[in-house]
């Protein structure tokens, strides 16, 4: 059925009927609060809805206040541990350029010396 503008209810068929029969005013407010919910979700939020795995999401669904505790401690713990991973790494590089530096004045002091 191609929208023309004007609502025909004979030309409907049976399911659009039935759809359009089902829908009682209860059921609308309760479409428009959903949209509303859905409205003022974070950005965040409506990506992980949109672009999350059905196995997480039904995770999601399940889990109980002490899971998702737990989940939240895991991600602490990886933030915390990219965190040191970066010091650690600035103390490797910083380690080696010491090194570097002393190899280098020690071989420009045994230069001098040298025959």
């Amino acid at each position: 059925m191609t929208p023309r503008g004007v609502f025909d209810p004979g030309e409907l068929s049976d399911v659009q009927k039935a759809f359009w029969m089902g829908l009682t005013d209860q059921r609308i407010a309760n479409i428009w609060e959903a949209s509303d919910y859905i409205a003022d979700l974070p950005q965040e939020a409506k990506d992980l809805l949109r672009n999350a795995d059905k196995s997480a999401l039904k995770w999601l669904e399940r889990a109980s206040p002490e899971d998702i505790a737990q989940l939240q401690y895991s991600i602490k713990v990886m933030e915390a541990s990219k965190l040191l991973a970066k010091i650690f790494w600035f103390l490797i590089a910083g380690a080696v350029m010491t090194l570097l530096g002393a190899w280098e004045k020690v071989s420009t002091f045994f230069k001098k010396v040298g025959p």
